[in-house]
């Protein structure tokens, strides 16, 4: 592998671990847009002063996960710099020959880079990156969740909201302490993949389900419970919502605790969820010759 001069743009802690494991390896390493972050490397990736200056010698451009949370800017944690990385700015300091990388990258911003010359590396494709994004998920949903209730989970019974990735995982680590669940979800073949003796159903039968839950997982951006469904669970069942807006509950949700956990592995661990990312860039890079 040749050593390559790349840019790190935008996003949480991830991006800053994933910039500093770079630069470890030899890259040469460019950040713009990052939050501010102690690189323990003696000297670090360089903070380039501009967009133009982060891209003007680097043959990969990084971006952050997600890449776009409104579809206009790249996703910044920091409020502070919120808003200030246009995506209109980012195809204007973009050339052909450059590699734009990201998580979700926009359709339209995928259309100009194919239409300019500029290759798009779009990992919401990599099952690699998707089975460790949600195995890192539900390890950070268990600290909120210890976190934020006053019981143990030995004997607890949960409602989980979506059996995808992030689902799957949350089953496998937590039934791992004795919590029963019963899952909802639309899709049939999500159904099918949940083991016995955990119940599965669909929203036409939510009237009859007896909400006794101590527990209900959100991962999925859409509300599958409404307020009467809420009312019925007992009054100390927490709500945890993973899932991105339109998210799975409103903040009217009639008195039960309401914990939203968005980015869980960029809070909770995010030295492994930005080191893991640079691997999968890594492997891609080889792939391809560079």
């Amino acid at each position: 592998m040749f050593y390559t001069s790349m840019a790190v743009l935008g996003g949480d802690l991830r991006q800053c671990y994933l910039a500093e494991y770079m630069y470890t390896l030899g890259h040469d390493v460019n950040c713009f847009g990052t939050v501010p972050f102690p690189f323990s490397t003696a000297g670090g990736p360089s903070q380039a002063q501009s967009l133009q200056e982060a891209l003007s010698e680097s043959r990969l451009v990084i971006g952050p996960v997600p890449f776009s949370k409104d579809g206009s800017h790249l996703y910044q944690e920091t409020a502070e710099a919120r808003g200030r990385l246009s995506l209109d700015s980012l195809k204007d300091a973009l050339r052909p020959g450059q590699i734009l990388l990201g998580f979700g990258i926009p359709k339209a911003l995928t259309s100009f880079c194919q239409k300019s010359g500029i290759l798009v590396w779009d990992f919401q494709d990599s099952p690699k990156l998707a089975r460790a994004n949600a195995a890192f998920t539900a390890e950070g949903l268990l600290a909120s969740v210890i976190s934020e209730t006053p019981f143990s989970l030995n004997g607890k019974k949960a409602l989980l909201l979506g059996h995808g990735r992030c689902g799957q995982e949350i089953v496998k680590l937590f039934t791992k302490l004795n919590l029963s669940f019963t899952i909802l979800d639309r899709d049939p073949e999500a159904r099918a993949l949940a083991e016995a003796p955990i119940r599965t159903l669909t929203e036409p039968e939510l009237p009859a389900l007896s909400m006794d839950f101590d527990l209900v997982f959100n991962t999925i951006p859409a509300r599958l419970l409404s307020r009467q469904d809420i009312a019925k669970l007992p009054e100390h069942c927490v709500l945890f919502d993973i899932a991105s807006a339109p998210f799975g509950f409103d903040l009217e949700h009639t008195g039960r605790k309401l914990v939203r956990c968005p980015g869980i592995p960029g809070k909770t661990m995010p030295r492994t969820a930005g080191e893991f990312l640079g691997k999968v860039i890594i492997e891609r890079m080889l792939s391809y010759g560079l």
